[in-house]
């Protein structure tokens, strides 16, 4: 990616706000499938009269194990703003989504994930399908991570969080959504949610193994800044990995 800072006397910043392929949301900054929740990275900086690029890595390895073996259309969303300040109502210099087509905008394919027996769809509404896809513990660390997918059905944005996360009765917050901070999901992409839960969390809990996982999802409609506004779906869930 490319900035020109055509500006007189200010530094501007380059952000990601958003990557997918396929439909698919990626998380640059871990480089696995999901939605960026730890702050957007920011790409490169720009003197006033320079021109500054930088490249973005997608990891092919996480999307060849979904079968994803081929790319036809990379989805990019940034913003830019004043050195440093991700602050979009104040400091927005520009914004932008551009699309990328490796095999021309009429091949351009949107990944469909195949459902499993084992699959528990949570919630099957006119905006969202929300399904517990798939639970793994890290048998050197102890951690446990229960997976998500996560389907926007709605024309917009929308905005959600995972939080008030439990396992076996005990709280533990979850890495990376369950800070109660909103994540935002492009209108009509789909993405992979992976509840992560340390081990040290577990074991001072006396968790050797997982019975029962709750959380509480909480889905919004976005207003016309990106923030989150109506409540759509408010719900507390309950599996038993």
């Amino acid at each position: 990616m490319e900035l020109e800072n055509t500006s007189a006397d200010h530094t501007l910043s380059l952000w990601l706000d958003e990557i997918s392929a396929e439909g698919l949301m990626y998380d640059p900054d871990f480089r696995e499938l999901g939605l960026p929740s730890q702050g957007l990275p920011r790409i490169e900086d720009a003197a006033p009269g320079t021109v500054e690029s930088d490249s973005v890595v997608i990891d092919t390895e996480v999307f060849e194990e979904i079968g994803v073996m081929d790319f036809t259309d990379i989805m990019m969303t940034f913003s830019v703003t004043d050195y440093g300040s991700y602050d979009l109502e104040n400091n927005l210099a520009g914004e932008g989504t551009v699309h990328i087509y490796p095999h021309g905008q009429e091949n351009a394919a949107v990944y469909v994930r195949e459902s499993l027996a084992e699959d528990v769809v949570l919630a099957d509404t006119a905006d969202v399908t929300l399904t517990a896809v798939g639970y793994e513990t890290d048998e050197e660390k102890g951690d446990f991570t229960a997976t998500l997918y996560m389907q926007n059905k709605s024309d917009r944005a929308l905005a959600f969080k995972l939080d008030e996360n439990s396992l076996n009765g005990y709280m533990i917050t979850s890495f990376p959504y369950g800070y109660g901070s909103y994540v935002y999901i492009p209108a009509g992409a789909s993405s992979y949610l992976p509840m992560e839960f340390d081990g040290e969390d577990l074991k001072e809990n006396g968790i050797t193994d997982v019975e029962t996982l709750e959380f509480r999802f909480h889905l919004c409609t976005t207003d016309d800044a990106g923030n989150a506004a109506e409540t759509l779906l408010e719900e507390t869930y309950s599996l038993t990995p």
